[in-house]
């Protein structure tokens, strides 16, 4: 009896995997129009720290923190900044915020700061058309450069 129930376990056929396709994911998506918007940040702006005068290894800072998918990506938003002041100062926020109402004027300081309470449900569609996009920008400042 015990080797008819392993016959019959034995004879079934496992099942397959249903493929989806090579579609990336969402959150792959996601990093990856991270690391193209981050280049094309440090490529366009100067190459030194926004909030102070270290000159070296850049990263993409943000005024608005990244967790706001609203302001994520907003080019206003980004500067360029070094490790220390980025990581280890939490964006140097003070010094970011003064030297960005400098520069865009207070009203559209302002203006970053209340977007970060729009609520946004991003799609594959925006993640592959914001990746082309800042890929063809920032092919377009690595041409111009000498």
């Amino acid at each position: 009896m015990e080797y008819k129930e392993v016959v019959l376990y034995t004879l079934k056929k496992p099942r397959k995997k249903v493929s989806r396709g090579k579609l990336r994911t969402l959150s792959k998506l996601k990093k990856d129009l991270d690391t193209v918007f981050s280049l094309y940040i440090r490529a366009k702006f100067q190459k030194k720290c926004y909030t102070c005068p270290y000159i070296g290894q850049l990263q993409n800072g943000h005024f608005v923190p990244r967790q706001y998918l609203a302001t994520r990506w907003e080019e206003d938003n980004c500067r360029p900044q070094c490790r220390n002041c980025n990581v280890f100062r939490h964006g140097y926020i003070l010094e970011f915020e003064e030297r960005l109402s400098n520069e865009l004027g207070a009203k559209r300081v302002q203006e970053l700061k209340d977007a970060r309470n729009q609520v946004l449900r991003l799609n594959r569609a925006f993640y592959e058309t914001e990746i082309a996009r800042y890929t063809q920008l920032l092919n377009g400042l690595l041409d111009k450069e000498p």
